[in-house]
Parts: C-alpha cells; structure tokens; sequence
C-alpha cells in the first residue's frame, strides 16, 4: 500500500454522505456538503474501533538514531471534526480537512544511537501529544456499479494526505526503564522546541503505519451496509 493511497475508505465514506446521501447536496452549496460530510464521519467514529488504533510494532531510524516502537496506541480521531468538504464531479476530485483538538500517541521505545549531539540509549513508555491538528485530503474518487447487488459506488483513486499543525507538539516521558534521564529530558527539549519539524517526522514516521489499521476498520464498516441503507441512516 502507498503513501498517496491511505485512508481511502474513511474519504470515500465522508464523500457518499455529502454527495448522495439523504440530501442531494449542490455542489455549491458548501454548508450542505460540511453537513453531509459531519454526520458521516460521526457515524465511523461511532461504529467502529478507530479510537483508539493499534499497531504492535514501528522500527526505523532517522540518520543514526535507531528506535524500535511497540504496542502503541492512537487516540483522538473521535474528537475530531470535518473542517472542510468540496467536491468537483466534472474533475472527479475532493477535499476533505479535519480538525482534531489533540491526537495522542502512547508506546513503548527502544532507542540507540545520536540524536542531534546527544548519544541515546534506553527504553521505557512515553507519548506524543499533537494539539490542534490539521488532517488535509485531495484526490480522485471514480463511481462504479457493485457486482453483487447493482449499487453505485464511490472509490477513492488516488489520495494525498498534508497536515497543518495550529498547536502544539508535546513528548512527554512516563516512565524511564533504563538509561540517562538527563539525556532524556535533552531529547524530549529537542523534539518539542522544533514543533514543525517534530510534527513531519510524527506524520511520516508514525502517523502513516495507522493508515492500514484504520482502512480495515472502515473496509468492516462498508462490508456491512449497501449504499441505499448508508443514504437512508441520515
């Protein structure tokens, strides 16, 4: 799965609301189309587990800095709320933004090597804290027949995801298992002095391993209605 292919099925379902669903909605009319696109991102949130996710394991590294991540969680994604929905279907494209007040990541670490001038090594749990994060969609979307029972329906083809950060990025240590505290605490300054860059390596490093998670669970979600019903709940 690509990057530009991520969370396909939670803007398809944002995209059937606004676009067919109770109310047929003028594609100039922006507030029918915000209002299609909340109660159908209410209606994920609500009925599935995408709050919080979970994902076993994270490895990578980040120049010579090593870390491993395990059993982490993300919450959050219940809270947030459809900032902006517009739709073209000459083009066949979207936009779709969502506010969150905050997305917490809590995990387990094992980290070895240098960050910046400080040399790390050492494990323990910790979180990250985004407040008032700025979640933007573009892409494709293409409408196909279903095979199955002959109802129209919305695929995403193409997606691509950006962020803005309005708040804050905050690590937070929560328990040191072993290694220098002090070197931790130089770490955790470090991070949250360079929110902008924190925010990127959060996004690409960690945020885009739930991407999967996330789409089996609104893939569930879909598995269980037909479009006529998805329309009719509204």
């Amino acid at each position: 799965m690509t990057r530009t292919q991520s969370l396909r099925s939670v803007m398809t379902l944002i995209l059937l609301h606004s676009v067919l669903g109770g109310q047929i909605c003028d594609l100039k009319d922006e507030v029918c189309l915000l209002r299609g696109a909340k109660n159908t991102f209410k209606s994920l949130v609500e009925t599935n587990h995408v709050d919080p996710l979970h994902v076993d394991k994270i490895t990578g590294s980040i120049d010579t800095f090593k870390y491993e991540i395990t059993n982490s969680t993300l919450s959050g994604l219940k809270n947030c709320e459809v900032l902006v929905a517009k739709y073209d279907l000459e083009k066949k494209t979207y936009e779709i933004h969502l506010q969150c007040p905050a997305l917490i990541f809590d995990y387990y670490y094992e980290v070895e090597g240098t960050l910046g001038t400080t040399s790390l090594n050492g494990k323990g749990l910790a979180a990250i804290i985004i407040d008032n994060y700025i979640l933007k969609f573009k892409g494709i979307y293409s409408k196909s027949i279903s095979e199955k029972d002959q109802k129209p329906r919305i695929t995403i083809q193409n997606n691509n995801l950006d962020a803005t950060l309005k708040g804050k990025v905050a690590f937070e240590s929560k328990y040191l298992i072993s290694g220098n505290k002090d070197k931790v605490e130089i770490a955790i300054e470090y991070f949250n002095s360079r929110p902008e860059e924190s925010e990127k390596l959060f996004r690409t490093y960690i945020l885009e391993k739930y991407v999967p998670i996330l789409e089996k669970e609104v893939n569930t979600y879909l598995s269980t209605i037909t479009l006529d019903e998805l329309i009719s709940s509204y």
